[in-house]
């Protein structure tokens, strides 16, 4: 997971996206989730205990995951490019859950989702 917090810029996890797609992976039977956020990393082990584990980075976050998802739209998470993900990612599947990569380079690139896009074609 790509961002923990509410927003970026902040360490905010109250009404975090992050709290309803952990709960959600985790009554599904997943419990090897990875997590980083630039600034909120104190906090969110505050929400989640040992719920997730904590990257220090976005490199150790991706490494071996079968997907990845991204929650909180800062600006480090902005120059990423596909190659990036299938570098690192065992099993290269993202889901951009704030619509920041540029959805038909990344689509024609890796198995790829946009919260509120479709496949138009």
């Amino acid at each position: 997971m790509l961002g923990l917090a509410f927003k970026p810029g902040t360490d905010d996890m109250r009404q975090a996206a992050s709290i309803r797609i952990v709960n959600e992976l985790r009554e599904r039977g997943i419990e090897d989730i990875v997590g980083f956020d630039p600034k909120a990393i104190e906090t969110a082990e505050i929400e989640f205990g040992d719920k997730i584990k904590y990257a220090d980075s976005i490199e150790e976050a991706l490494k071996d995951s079968e997907c990845a998802f991204l929650i909180t739209e800062w600006d480090d998470f902005k120059t990423l490019n596909p190659d990036d993900f299938k570098k690192h990612i065992k099993v290269p599947n993202l889901v951009d859950g704030r619509r920041l990569f540029d959805y038909e380079d990344f689509n024609r690139a890796l198995p790829f989702r946009a919260i509120g896009r479709t496949d138009l074609k």
